[in-house]
C-alpha cells in the first residue's frame, strides 16, 4: 500500500485507457455508468486526466517536471473519515463504480456456484460417454504421466536431452554473465576448484554431472516441483519448467517439439555435496548416514533402572507412571541423573517431555560435549525461555541461544539434541531451536545443574513427565563428502532390469585424437539391433547421460523412438548420470564419477542384467552408457 516505487505517468494511462474502452465496449457507450464514467471524454483522455490529476502514489523524478505530493500516507493515518473526504479523482471514480461493481459481482458469484455445484454431474456424464479418452480435471489428485527422455529441434537445431553443468558455465560465459545468465558467487569461486579436484583424484568430472533433462511427459501449470520416477519408486528429478511449444499442452498433446524440462537427481546432490558443502545432507537423503547406529532406549517404560533421583536436597518424588518417569516439584530443582555410561562427541539424545504442573522450566537436559556439560533448558524463566545453560558463562536467558515460546500444560512435546565436534542443534518437535557452534566458545552448565552430570534431566518448581529417552551415536561425515564414499550404492532392490549400453566405438572419426575411451575398446558387434536412445551420432551431453529401463522379464519390449509407451510390456526408465568409469553399486542415482566428453555414440549391445548393477568404483574408463527410452513422471 505504501510502496516506495514510483508511478510512470504514461504507463498508468495506458492500461487505464484500455480498461476504461473495455468497459465501454463491453456496456455500450450510452450505459449510465459509462457515461458517468468517461463524463463525455474519450477514454485516452478520461485516462489521462485520472492519472494526472491523482496523488496516490510516488511519481518518477522528471527533469524539469513539477513534484506531486504523494497522499497515500495522510489518507492511510487519517482512516475511513480521511478517505472519505478525499476529493482525490481515482478515488471519485472508485465511488462512482463500486455499487454497479458490486452488484454484478454477486451475480458472477450466484452463477458461479450453480456450476460448481453441477460440475461433478456434469464430469461423471463426460466420462461416460467418451471413457477414457476424455482427460480428467484438475481436482487437486494424484495423477500421473508418462513421457519419454528425448530431444527435439529447435529452428533446425537438435536439442540434447541433457544438459550438463558444464553447459551451465558455457552459457553464463557466453553471455558475458549478464542477467539473467549470471551465477551465483559461489558457483563461480568453486568453478576451477571443482575441476581442479577431479583430476587430482582421477575421479570423473562434477561439470560433466547430468543437470536438466527434457522429457515428452505431458505437465500443465502447477507440476513446477512435482517428483519425476522411475518404475521403482525412486525419484530421478524434480519438474520445473516446460520449453515454449509446451504451451500448447493446455489444449492438446503433441510430443514432437512439446518438452518438460527437469533438474536431474545426480545434479542435486552433485551440487548440495561439492558446491554447498552439505555431505550430511546428501548421506540423508539416500539413507546412507554412514555408521549411524539405531536408537539405543535409556528408558523401558517400567522401571527407573539406570535412572537415580538427582540428590540436590528438597526435590520431589520420582516415579514410573503409565510408561513415563515422573519428575515431582520440589522445593527448587528435582531431576534424574543416568548412572549408566554416557556418550560424550558425535551423539544424538532424543526424549518426550511435558509439563504436569507448575510454571517454569520442565526440561533441564544436561549432556555432554566432549569433556564439558551443557543443558538445554526448555520453559524456563517463567516458562517460556528456551536455550543452552551455559555458553561462555552466559545462561540460557542471556546468551545467544535463547529463545521464547509458548509450552502448554499436559502436552508432550520431542526434543532432541545433536552433539558433534564442531556444534550443538537442538529440536523442539523437530523445529530447530538452537544451533550454537562450539570453536572458541567456553561450555558449561550453572552451578546448581551440577548433581544432573554427565546425564540428567531436571526441573524447576515443575511436576513433569518424560519418555521414550533415547540416544544413537552419529559418525562424522567423510571428508570428501558423499561422492567420496559410494553412497549412490544403497536403495532398494531394482529388480529385473533391461539395459540398453551404447558404445563409443573406439578410432571413430568423431572421436577427437587422445579422448576417452582410450583406443581398444571393442566396438559393439555389427548384428546388435539399435539403440533405442540415444541415436547413433547423438549430441555429447547425451552420450552422458543413462537412463535404466524396467520389465517384467529380461525379454520386455523396449519401443523405438516415436513408439508410444504402454503399459506392463513397454519400458519406462530414468535418466542417469554417466557410466563412463564405473558405478557405485548401481545405476539408481549416482554422482558420476566419469566423463566421456569430446565422444559420440557410435553403436549399441543389449544386455540383460538382474539385480543392483555389479558395476565398481574403478577409474578404468569404459565410456559406456546405460540407456532407456522412456521415463514416468508423478505430476
Amino acid at each position: 500500500l505504501l510502496a516506495p516505487e514510483p508511478l510512470y505517468d504514461e504507463f498508468e494511462t495506458v492500461k487505464l485507457a484500455d480498461s476504461l474502452s473495455f468497459l465501454a465496449t463491453s456496456l455500450g457507450p450510452d450505459d449510465p455508468l459509462v457515461v458517468q464514467v468517461l463524463a463525455g471524454l474519450s477514454p485516452r483522455e478520461r485516462a489521462a486526466g485520472l492519472v494526472r490529476g491523482t496523488r496516490l502514489g510516488r511519481r518518477a523524478d522528471v527533469a524539469g517536471g513539477p513534484a506531486v505530493p504523494d497522499d497515500r500516507r495522510s489518507l492511510y493515518d487519517g482512516g475511513l473519515a480521511a478517505v472519505e473526504r478525499s476529493a482525490d479523482p481515482m478515488l471519485e471514480l472508485a465511488r462512482v463504480v463500486d455499487t454497479e461493481a458490486r452488484s454484478l459481482r454477486a451475480v458472477v458469484e450466484a452463477a458461479e456456484e450453480v456450476k460448481k455445484q453441477a460440475h461433478a454431474e456434469i464430469a461423471r456424464a463426460v466420462f461416460e460417454s467418451g471413457g477414457d479418452a476424455t482427460y480428467p480435471d484438475a481436482t487437486f489428485t494424484l495423477r500421473l504421466a508418462y513421457g519419454t527422455v528425448k530431444g527435439c529441434e529447435e529452428q533446425g537445431v537438435a536439442v540434447p536431452p541433457i544438459t550438463t553443468f558444464a553447459g551451465l558455465f558455457a552459457r553464463s560465459a557466453a553471455k558475458q554473465g549478464r542477467p539473467p545468465f549470471d551465477l551465483p558467487p559461489r558457483w563461480e569461486a568453486v568453478r576451477e576448484k571443482l575441476a581442479d579436484d577431479d583430476e587430482a583424484a582421477g575421479r570423473g568430472g562434477f561439470l560433466d554431472t547430468p543437470f536438466n533433462f527434457i522429457a515428452t511427459a505431458d505437465i500443465i501449470g502447477g507440476n513446477s516441483g512435482s517428483p519425476v520416477v522411475n518404475p521403482a519408486g525412486e525419484l530421478v528429478g524434480l519438474i520445473f519448467d516446460g520449453n515454449i511449444q509446451s504451451l500448447l499442452l493446455d489444449l492438446a498433446y503433441d510430443d514432437r517439439q512439446a518438452r518438460a524440462v527437469s533438474v536431474d537427481a545426480a545434479g542435486i546432490l552433485a551440487a548440495l555435496d561439492r558446491v554447498y558443502g552439505q555431505h550430511r545432507l546428501v548421506a540423508e537423503l539416500l539413507g546412507t548416514v554412514p555408521g549411524d547406529a539405531a536408537w539405543e532406549p535409556l528408558f523401558d517404560g517400567k522401571t527407573l533402572g539406570s535412572w537415580k533421583p538427582t540428590p540436590f536436597g528438597g526435590e520431589g518424588e520420582v516415579s514410573v507412571v503409565d510408561g513415563a518417569i515422573r519428575i515431582g516439584m520440589g522445593a527448587d530443582m528435582s531431576g534424574i541423573t543416568f548412572s549408566g555410561e554416557v556418550p560424550r562427541q558425535d551423539y544424538e539424545l532424543t526424549l518426550e517431555a511435558q509439563r504436569a504442573d507448575g510454571n517454569d522450566f520442565f526440561c533441564g537436559l544436561t549432556f555432554m560435549v566432549g569433556e564439558d556439560p551443557c543443558s538445554l533448558i526448555v520453559g524456563g524463566w517463567g516458562g517460556g525461555v528456551v536455550g543452552l545453560s551455559s555458553i561462555d558463562g552466559l545462561d540460557a536467558a542471556h546468551n545467544d541461544t535463547t529463545s521464547f515460546r509458548e509450552f502448554k500444560t499436559g502436552r508432550w512435546y520431542a526434543i532432541r539434541v545433536r552433539v558433534t565436534t564442531e556444534r550443538i542443534t537442538c529440536f523442539i518437535d523437530d523445529e530447530k531451536v538452537v544451533d550454537q557452534p562450539l570453536e572458541g566458545r567456553r561450555i558449561s552448565v550453572r552451578n546448581e545443574v551440577t548433581p544432573s552430570q554427565p546425564l540428567g534431566i531436571a526441573t524447576y518448581a515443575t511436576t513433569a513427565l518424560v519418555r521414550n529417552i533415547r540416544r544413537r551415536e552419529l559418525e562424522p561425515a567423510a571428508a570428501g563428502g558423499a561422492s567420496a564414499r559410494c553412497a549412490m550404492s544403497h536403495g532398494p532392490p531394482m529388480g529385473r532390469t533391461t539395459a540398453v549400453t551404447t558404445s563409443c566405438g573406439a578410432g571413430s572419426p568423431e572421436r577427437p585424437r587422445g579422448s576417452w575411451p582410450p583406443a581398444g575398446i571393442p566396438r559393439a558387434p555389427a548384428s546388435a539391433p539399435p539403440a533405442a536412445w540415444p541415436a547413433a551420432g547423438c549430441p555429447r551431453s547425451s552420450c552422458r547421460a543413462t537412463a535404466r529401463s524396467a520389465a517384467k522379464s529380461p525379454a520386455a519390449t523396449i519401443p523405438g523412438p516415436g513408439s508410444p509407451t504402454s503399459s506392463a510390456t513397454a519400458s519406462t526408465g530414468s535418466p542417469r548420470s554417466s557410466a563412463c568409469s564405473g558405478r557405485c553399486g548401481r545405476i539408481r542415482s549416482g554422482i558420476p564419477r566419469g566423463t566421456c566428453s569430446s565422444t559420440r555414440c557410435r553403436s549399441s549391445t543389449w544386455s540383460t542384467a538382474s539385480g543392483p548393477s555389479t558395476r565398481s568404483c574403478s577409474r578404468r574408463r569404459s565410456c559406456t552408457t546405460s540407456a532407456g527410452p522412456s521415463t514416468s513422471r508423478t505430476r
